[in-house]
């Protein structure tokens, strides 16, 4: 499995095959760093299974775990517990953020504004 770089006018792209698709990283305009950046990205992909990580909103993710893995693995009323933080607590804060642009500052600006609200 082998990289590339591309050029379009003046920025430089580091293409990775990906299954059958392939992923186009920009760069910028320096071709040393997309050699760079190539070779990095293609020990990570040799270094295990390469995992893309999706555009979805944290109220997404939210109802996944929540499905996929707390319904089964935990007690109703933990189950119960879990659903009632993420609803009064949790999503109406982050739930419209995407889950890959989420910050810990945001926690620290959520737990600021809880505390000043009295929650």
């Amino acid at each position: 499995m082998k990289g590339s770089i591309q050029k379009k006018g003046t920025t430089y792209y580091v293409v990775l095959p990906i299954g059958s698709k392939r992923k186009w990283l920009k760069v910028g305009s320096n071709k040393q760093e997309a050699e760079r950046v190539l070779a990095q990205e293609m020990v990570r992909l040799h270094s295990g299974p390469y995992w893309e990580l999706r555009k979805i909103t944290i109220t997404e993710f939210a109802q996944e775990w929540m499905q996929d893995y707390a319904s089964g693995a935990v007690k109703g009323s933990t189950y119960e517990s879990y659903k009632s933080v993420l609803r009064v607590h949790l999503l109406p804060f982050f739930g419209a953020v995407e889950l890959t642009a989420f910050l810990w500052k945001m926690c620290s600006a959520m737990s600021r504004l809880s505390c000043r609200q009295g929650d």
